[in-house]
Parts: C-alpha cells; sequence; structure tokens
C-alpha cells in the first residue's frame, strides 16, 4: 500500500532540509515527507507531489511560503503555515521604517561577518528555546545574501491560494523575527479559505522545530483525517 499523504516541506531563510527530518518520526509511516532544500549549505533540491492517488500536503515555514511553487500550491489539499507572513516589514510607516533599518543592517552586516549574523539569527529564531545546530555544509554566501535581499521585496497575494481548500496557521506568540500579528494578519487575509490559526505559547519563530510536539498535537487529526 502506497503512502496516505504526500507532504512537501518548504523551509525558511537560512534552513536547509534537515530542519524537518525529526518529522520523520510522527509522520511516518502514514505519510510521505519529501523535504524541499534552497541550498544554502549543498545542493538544492525542489520536489514535486507525484502519485496522482495521495493526499497532497505543503508544510511552509516563514519564507518558505513564497518559495512554494505555485504549480504545487494549486493541487495541494492542506497548506500548514508556520512563522507565516504576507509581507516581512510592517504595514504601519513608522513600523515598517524600523523593520527596514533593521534589515538593511542585518545586510550590511552579512556582509562583513556572515557567520555571526547566522549564529545570532538562528538564536533569535529559536528563542526563547535553545538553538539547536541541524545545519551542515559549506554555505552558499552569495544565494544566501540574495535572499536576504529578496526577503524585504517579497509578498504573497490572497489569490496566490485561492485553488487551496484548507489551510492551518501555526505562530510563536514569543516569535521576535516574524511577530504573532502578523500571523493573524495572515490569518484574516485567508480566513475565507477555510483556515485556522493556533498561537502557541512560549515558542518562537523556530516553532516547527523547536516545538514539535505542541504542533503534532494541533496537527495530528487534520493530518490523519
Amino acid at each position: 500500500m502506497g503512502p496516505k499523504a504526500e507532504i512537501l516541506a518548504f523551509h525558511g531563510w537560512g534552513f536547509d532540509r534537515n530542519a524537518w527530518s525529526a518529522w520523520q518520526d510522527y509522520l511516518a509511516p502514514c505519510c510521505r515527507l519529501q523535504a524541499f532544500d534552497r541550498g544554502y549549505y549543498g545542493q538544492p533540491h525542489d520536489p514535486v507531489f507525484s502519485d496522482p492517488g495521495s493526499r497532497k500536503i505543503i508544510f511552509a515555514h516563514s519564507y518558505g511560503l513564497h518559495l512554494c511553487p505555485p504549480r504545487e500550491l494549486e493541487s495541494c489539499d492542506l497548506l500548514v503555515i508556520f512563522s507565516g507572513f504576507i509581507h516581512f516589514h510592517q504595514e504601519t510607516p513608522p513600523l515598517q521604517k524600523k523593520s527596514r533599518l533593521i534589515l538593511k543592517r542585518m545586510q550590511e552586516r552579512f556582509a562583513t561577518e556572515p557567520t555571526a549574523v547566522m549564529r545570532d539569527f538562528m538564536r533569535r529564531c529559536y528563542a526563547p528555546a535553545a538553538y539547536e545546530d541541524h545545519l551542515s555544509g559549506k554555505p552558499d554566501l552569495n544565494r544566501l545574501a540574495e535572499d536576504l535581499c529578496l526577503l524585504g521585496r517579497s509578498r504573497v497575494t490572497t489569490g496566490t491560494f485561492c485553488e487551496v481548500p484548507r489551510i492551518q496557521i501555526l505562530h510563536g506568540a514569543e516569535d521576535c523575527i516574524v511577530p504573532s500579528w502578523q500571523g493573524r494578519a495572515l490569518f484574516e487575509a485567508l480566513r475565507q479559505h477555510d483556515a485556522r490559526y493556533h498561537e502557541i505559547e512560549g515558542a518562537g519563530h523556530g516553532l516547527p522545530f523547536s516545538h514539535m510536539r505542541k504542533c503534532w498535537n494541533i496537527l495530528e487529526s487534520v493530518l490523519m483525517s
């Protein structure tokens, strides 16, 4: 018997496919997970749904939502968004000016101290939990720098998800990269798509990796139905 569901998992900026490896313990044997890799630390990998008869699910963490190919979104039955956002920068002018300045300084520092920037970013992603290093391989600094610039310009539109029948949005209450109000704004924009919003106390931006069990408790019935 083949898998009951296929899952394509998209990581965010600075992560790689290994971030999803521990999910296999929860998903096997009922789901087959294929992890996208942007190529920040090795060869890129672009998975696609391959079984026409399977239930099709997408996991998207942070900027990974912006990296999902439209062809896969159009065919998926369930979209699970972790720490997602419509646009990285704040919408109100004073806050937008501040977030643009923070990102600009990060980009400038990345040009001279990429290792320090990545270390600090990952710690902030996992905070308030401790960072568990899962990265391996030599970083592609050019690709990381390019995507750091794209991060500030990328925006998703509600029309992107018009074919998605069900959406689950999970966000950490303590997210200091993408504040939880941005997760709620995403939910409001997607409410008509049978969307559900879950805010997890004590979790930060890396919640699908730092708070996997809590995420599973929320998603288990949806994934297995």
